[in-house]
């Protein structure tokens, strides 16, 4: 009897683990800021979460390191229009490629 019911037991906890979870919000932005990063760094760069910081919006701390280059700081944030922006340690705006291509030919 004892078996029949660890059977059933083990069986309930293991259907349980197949089930797929939804990734959290913070994951998400997450694999959105690598995937854009790899745009503008080149598909070859190594990207480390580094925390969350505190400030309007979701921000995003990431360490960068771009093959043959030194660590590079981003912030990574998400504004209210869920549009991803990115500024690097030193203050300056980082933009993906396509955005850059958006923006000369809307001149």
């Amino acid at each position: 009897m004892n078996k029949v019911v660890a059977m059933a037991v083990m069986s309930v906890a293991l259907s349980g683990a197949g089930v797929a979870q939804a990734e959290s919000p913070l994951g998400q932005q997450f694999t959105e800021c690598k995937a854009q990063l790899a745009n503008i760094y080149g598909d070859d760069t190594r990207m480390r979460l580094d925390g969350k910081a505190p400030g309007r919006g979701t921000i995003l701390k990431l360490r960068v390191y771009p093959e043959g280059q030194g660590v590079t700081r981003v912030h990574c944030t998400r504004d209210v229009d869920g549009e991803l922006s990115f500024v690097d340690q030193h203050g300056m705006a980082l933009v993906p490629a396509k955005q850059d291509e958006d923006a000369l030919s809307a001149l």
